[in-house]
């Protein structure tokens, strides 16, 4: 909708939020995976492999699901119908993510652990589609 020449002033804020949508569903799974692969390379002699596998797998999965939430989003058309929701949910799931990847990197293996799953539950809990 962006690329048309006219956009209704009530649509300038939902057509940008569709731009922001289609080019992240596919992007933001690619740069977590080259993230997730990266830090493997990086600590794999240090790290606990069983840990490691836990936490790419949960967040890989975490990343799929937001990208199929991405996809139903589009197809429904709820960035023009629940605008706030779907900004909340862009805010949760970056939260969601950059905690899960704070954990990883600067904290402890519990914390970590905790994170991911009570952010996986609560996530899907919420999930209205």
């Amino acid at each position: 909708m962006l690329y048309q020449r006219r956009i209704a002033d009530n649509q300038v804020l939902s057509a940008k939020l569709e731009l922001h949508l289609r080019g992240s569903r596919y992007a933001g799974v690619g740069t977590q995976l080259l993230g997730i692969v990266s830090l493997g390379l990086a600590g794999f002699y240090s790290l606990d492999p069983e840990v490691m596998l836990t936490w790419a797998t949960s967040l890989l999965l975490l990343n799929f699901w937001w990208s199929r939430r991405i996809n139903r989003t589009l197809q429904t058309g709820r960035h023009f119908t629940q605008r706030p929701s779907v900004f909340n949910e862009l805010i949760v799931h970056a939260a969601v993510s950059g905690a899960i990847w704070g954990a990883r990197s600067f904290g402890s293996m519990a914390i970590f652990l905790t994170l991911s799953f009570t952010c996986a539950s609560v996530l899907w809990l919420l999930s209205p589609l």
